[in-house]
């Protein structure tokens, strides 16, 4: 028994979640029924398993729901209880097994639930106006039917019958009218299922799509992503984006999970509502952005290689677009260089870092320092220079280009302001950190903190190189600079 339970649970206590085992819980509880084949409880417990994919989500299509029906057959000839028939109604639904589920309903009569179940198979194998009248016969009591509606909607958005679900929880709205109810019903209007080639491979928010699929997937994995990445030598960038992604995702996943949602349930919102946006120029390419109940995904933007739609960088990820920005300059096409960076820099992400001695979860953001350098509104400022020191401040603080720090380098050189050189040192000391080349940081910070525009940003800058040089008698000085500094300007 301990060893089959254990399966089950990854490394924190959570069941289905994590490092557990499929396989083995279940070649643990078939090796118990081989010595007691009569073992109820073990049957239910293993069905239930049966029921679960390998990513921990229940009743998906890769679960092996027509073994689990077999075992709940078994069961419910010898103990007919409601919970294990409630357990076979619910597999046969999701296995679309509906004529059985009809007669297996019909064991069900005089409990609570009944008129749900057979409210979802009318909506499923006939109509939902159907559906909605027969609540009606079901359930005259309007509060019952207010329920009866809720729960058959609830169960059919699990199925992903979106728009049958839609539609019974607005005729529960008629009778009970709450902000709850109004929110999910604007959700359900919107979500449309991912494997129903929902985009075209001739859309470019297929690749996009398919990114977010495997991104926000239980268990996510570069190497599935790359076939929707134009070419690159160097994925760290990328690699760190998705990552930082999931793990920003979690929580937001974990709280949708346990609002009844399913993993599948929850891709589908990610990817249902995906807006296309063109920067311009000659150049073509598209940004695709959207909202998901995760968090907010990154932007993306696309381009076409080798005749396919594929995502030449993310907002959290944007290097690529910075080189494809130099390659457009390169060319003298200054009309579509200045149209990406009018695309991307908005939504380009800055840095978060945690703050020592705040509560736990705070965190402070520097802003990205391409967003200063690529701020212009006349020519003058959006000119080959602007641009090339621009591209390089999207590519350095991200991946660490060494090219990036020579053109930021001279860049600097020609610089017309202290304001100027202070967005460059800003952007040379992010690509510094990203590189953990502290001692060129250190000295890049130093100058940062003689600006008084950036002398906070040049502070952090000094404190984490210090750190990372373990240089703590320096640190220290530095911190009682700082202290007195702040003190004598109150």
């Amino acid at each position: 028994m301990t060893k089959r339970w254990a399966y089950q649970f990854d490394s924190f206590g959570r069941r289905f979640r994590g490092n557990w085992n499929l396989d083995e819980a279940e070649k643990s509880f078939r090796e118990a029924l081989e010595l007691e084949p009569d073992d109820t409880v073990a049957k239910v417990d293993l069905a239930i398993l049966l029921e679960t994919d390998v990513d921990g989500t229940r009743y998906s299509a890769r679960a092996k729901l027509d073994e689990s029906i077999k075992l709940y057959r078994e069961v419910e000839k010898i103990n007919p209880a409601a919970g294990i028939t409630q357990n076979l109604l619910l597999d046969l639904i999701f296995a679309g097994h509906y004529a059985e589920a009809r007669e297996e309903l019909k064991k069900m009569q005089g409990e609570a639930i009944q008129s749900a179940f057979s409210t979802v198979l009318t909506a499923i194998t006939e109509n939902s106006a159907r559906a909605i009248v027969d609540s009606q016969s079901n359930s005259p009591d309007e509060r019952m039917r207010f329920v009866t509606l809720v729960q058959a909607s609830t169960l059919l958005m699990e199925l992903r019958q979106y728009s049958q679900a839609y539609d019974l929880l607005k005729a529960a709205s008629r009778f009970q009218s709450a902000n709850e109810i109004q929110g999910r019903m604007d959700m359900l209007l919107k979500m449309k299922r991912y494997d129903t080639d929902l985009y075209s491979e001739n859309d470019p928010r297929y690749p996009v799509a398919q990114a977010i699929l495997e991104a926000y997937s239980a268990n996510p994995n570069l190497d599935r992503l790359k076939p929707f990445f134009t070419k690159r030598d160097d994925w760290a960038s990328l690699k760190e984006a998705v990552s930082r992604d999931w793990r920003n995702s979690v929580a937001a996943r974990n709280r949708l999970i346990s609002a009844g949602l399913s993993q599948e349930n929850i891709l589908d919102i990610a990817v249902s509502i995906l807006e296309i946006k063109n920067p311009g120029g000659a150049d073509p390419g598209h940004l695709v952005s959207g909202i998901s109940s995760l968090g907010p995904l990154p932007v993306m933007y696309v381009v076409q290689e080798d005749g396919k739609y594929q995502i030449l960088g993310t907002s959290d990820s944007p290097d690529q677009v910075g080189e494809r920005v130099l390659q457009l300059l390169a060319h003298h096409d200054i009309k579509s260089a200045q149209a990406w960076l009018d695309l991307v820099v908005p939504d380009v992400q800055g840095t978060s870092f945690a703050v020592q001695g705040a509560p736990s979860g705070f965190t402070l953001t520097l802003m990205a320092a391409v967003r200063y350098l690529w701020s212009g509104v006349v020519e003058s400022t959006r000119g080959p220079a602007a641009i090339s020191a621009s591209a390089a401040a999207l590519i350095g603080p991200f991946d660490g280009s060494p090219k990036a720090i020579q053109l930021l380098s001279e860049a600097r050189g020609h610089a017309s302001s202290p304001l100027e050189r202070g967005q460059i040192d800003l952007a040379l000391c992010q690509t510094f950190e990203k590189r953990k080349q502290w001692s060129e940081l250190l000295s890049c910070a130093r100058r940062l903190e003689a600006n008084k525009v950036f002398e906070r940003e040049g502070f952090r800058f000094a404190v984490k190189a210090l750190g990372a040089q373990e240089n703590w008698k320096e640190l220290q000085a530095e911190a009682e600079t700082k202290t007195e500094s702040l003190r004598q300007r109150r």
